[in-house]
């Protein structure tokens, strides 16, 4: 049976070889966040095209905040607005707003 060749590497610059590895590793990362960034573009992109081709849409948007009185009670104000959107001529906004009582 023949012998198997094996080849030992040694390093005499360890440091050199580190610093090889991390730019190597700093340019693969690189690369990938490039394709992720392509990626997040493309859906980007496909979610603008659904909302331009979409006849009809609507969202509610609820914003609250507190404000601490100076007897320490926290009182909450805020609102609630529905748009709704009808192409090619029709917006509507509904808010309703809580005052805090």
């Amino acid at each position: 049976m023949p012998e198997a060749n094996h080849e030992v590497l040694v390093v005499k610059r360890p440091r050199e070889l580190l610093l090889v590895g991390i730019v190597l590793a700093v340019s693969v990362g690189q690369s990938v966040v490039l394709g992720e960034e392509d990626r997040a573009a493309a859906r980007l992109e496909a979610m603008a095209s659904f909302l331009a081709r979409t006849p009809r849409l609507s969202v509610t948007i609820d914003s609250a905040y507190d404000v601490v009185q100076e007897s320490g009670q926290k009182v909450q104000f805020g609102e609630r607005r529905v748009v709704a959107l009808r192409r090619p001529d029709r917006a509507r906004v509904d808010v309703t707003r809580r005052d805090g009582s």
